[in-house]
């Protein structure tokens, strides 16, 4: 799965990065520790937009259930109704800098920071809905594809999400590709290093939690 990512960088740099234009006012992303509900950028037919994370239906009655659908398997979009009829129609990107991963040891969750070497821009494929809410307000909102991991990654967890490069993103926004070409063509070597238990809480939000620690420590949950 993914449950926090780190999005490093200003709206100009993103729309140069994904050679995309703001559709609305871009939110101030910058985040060493975002966490479901947050804003987040999110690229759609080539537009970029603030979305929140965390999928609410359109059909949906509440947001009651967001926190839940952050993430999406792959292999069983076709079986969910929150998913099923938005896959290869309300598809889109999520552009971040990394993501945090939570390896289980005995009662310890260890973080793990991941990243392209390069430090270009994560490109991860996503679904996207409009809903609602009762005072009649538009919130769009999303969730993000996941796979299994690649053999390196899976030492930490089993479950990765699907990234693509530019070309492909651009592909998949477009609602040009299916889910299972995502995930076929997903980059799956990604680089990782343990990091600081300080990201376990989302109160704490600087750029030193996606720094490597000097050496592998062992913790317990702190608020997570």
């Amino acid at each position: 799965m993914c449950g926090r990512f780190a999005v490093d960088k200003k709206p100009e740099e993103i729309a140069l990065e994904t050679q995309a234009v703001w559709e609305d006012e871009p939110a101030g992303f910058q985040s060493w520790n975002s966490c479901p509900t947050s804003l987040a950028p999110v690229l759609s037919l080539g537009c970029l937009y603030s979305w929140s994370w965390g999928l609410i239906p359109g059909w949906s009655k509440s947001d009651s259930k967001r926190a839940g659908m952050i993430n999406a398997r792959v292999e069983t979009l076709e079986e969910k109704p929150a998913f099923r009829d938005l896959s290869g129609k309300q598809q889109c990107i999520i552009p971040v800098n990394g993501y945090f991963e939570w390896q289980r040891k005995g009662e310890a969750k260890i973080p793990y920071y991941f990243y392209l070497e390069d430090e270009a821009m994560l490109l991860m494929a996503g679904l996207w809905d409009k809903w609602i809410n009762p005072l009649g307000k538009e919130v769009h909102s999303f969730t993000i594809l996941t796979q299994e991991a690649s053999q390196s990654i899976s030492e930490v967890h089993h479950r990765m999400p699907v990234i693509l490069g530019l070309e492909e993103a651009k592909e998949w926004s477009g609602n040009k590709m299916s889910a299972l070409d995502a995930a076929n063509l997903s980059k799956k070597e990604l680089s990782f290093h343990e990091v600081s238990p300080k990201v376990n809480s989302v109160r704490n939000n600087s750029p030193d939690l996606i720094e490597a620690t000097d050496k592998p420590q062992f913790w317990q949950d702190e608020l997570f």
